[in-house]
């Protein structure tokens, strides 16, 4: 078995330039619709260039349809796998015992390497909220190119022809359990930074009439990382370091934001992970969770193997279970 690694979404939709987000209980089933034609969407109207992404685009058919193309009534989500690839740059692929000898050198930019990822896109009966889970390639996601095409779909189905399209609003998904565990791992450093200083502020740290825009970062490091319950409270906690009220220090530290980079254990893995101390910026921690997967004989996961991970993955999560079916 081999480990791969997943991005997790909240998603709302509504219509550009508006504020309300659309209902899934009004109008038609999306869940039904999806099941029937978005893959054939995709493949119809989005195989090859999406200028916006300068990825170009393509679903793996075989015999006449879709094998990596499924559905779950019970979760109410559909999944399958999109193959694609940027372009812009010139490409040259090289044998790894002998790098001297290209096997293939592309003329121009538009010479992309595939590859495939898995997506899954949860559509409740109610509510207005569903999720969204991209498999990560090589580093690489798919997700803004996915929400491009999500929105194009949209916009072709909705009876009002008139309809100025769609937006799609994402939120990291992060679990109560990963986020515990960022707050208890070995914490390694803590950041204060202000990203943009007053010039008043400024001034007193000795930059008067600089005319550039200034910027504070101090650092912590704790050598050999910090485990301690006491001390990591203290840290963690919002009016600890950094919040003396005394001196300049003070008065620039309502403004700045803290961050602790800490060890975390996900899935059995250990990462380094950085924590935002204010809630309000839990959404830049990355939404990425471990599975174990089989790979196929191109050393990609299998198709079989992602789509049982996955939901074991949805089934095994109690915020995802949580939500409306």
């Amino acid at each position: 078995m081999e480990t791969q690694t997943i991005e997790v979404y909240t998603f709302s939709i509504r219509e550009k330039r508006a504020k309300e987000k659309y209902s899934f209980a009004d109008g038609f089933d999306l869940y039904e619709k999806m099941k029937k034609d978005f893959i054939n969407f995709i493949h119809n109207s989005q195989t090859g260039d999406i200028p916006a992404e300068k990825r170009t685009l393509r679903v793996p058919e075989a015999d006449g349809g879709f094998p990596f193309w499924g559905c779950s009534d019970r979760l109410r989500c559909v999944y399958g796998i999109i193959e694609t690839g940027l372009y812009g740059k010139k490409i040259e692929v090289v044998d790894k015992d002998n790098p001297e000898a290209a096997l293939f050198k592309a003329a121009n930019n538009n010479a992309a390497v595939i590859k495939p990822f898995f997506f899954l896109v949860k559509i409740p009966k109610a509510g207005d909220l569903g999720y969204m889970i991209f498999e990560r390639t090589d580093n690489e996601s798919i997700c803004m190119m996915f929400v491009t095409i999500f929105q194009a779909y949209l916009k072709s189905i909705m009876p009002d022809k008139e309809t100025n399209g769609f937006m799609i609003d994402r939120e990291n998904f992060i679990t109560k359990e990963y986020v515990d565990a960022l707050k208890n791992g070995k914490l390694k450093s803590m950041t204060f930074r202000v990203r943009k200083l007053p010039k008043d502020k400024a001034d007193l740290y000795m930059m008067k009439n600089l005319g550039v825009d200034t910027s504070i970062t101090m650092t912590v490091n704790f050598n050999g990382g910090i485990l301690d319950n006491k001390v990591t409270k203290a840290i963690m906690d919002d009016k600890q370091l950094f919040t003396t009220t005394e001196g300049l220090l003070g008065e620039v530290a309502v403004i700045g934001e803290r961050s602790v980079v800490t060890d975390v254990k996900v899935n059995g893995k250990s990462k380094e992970r950085t924590v935002y101390l204010d809630e309000k910026n839990n959404s830049l921690i990355r939404p990425y969770y471990m599975l174990s997967v089989k790979l196929n004989d191109k050393g990609y996961p299998s198709y079989e193997s992602l789509c049982k991970s996955v939901i074991d993955f949805i089934d095994s999560t109690p915020e995802l279970n949580k939500m409306l079916p």
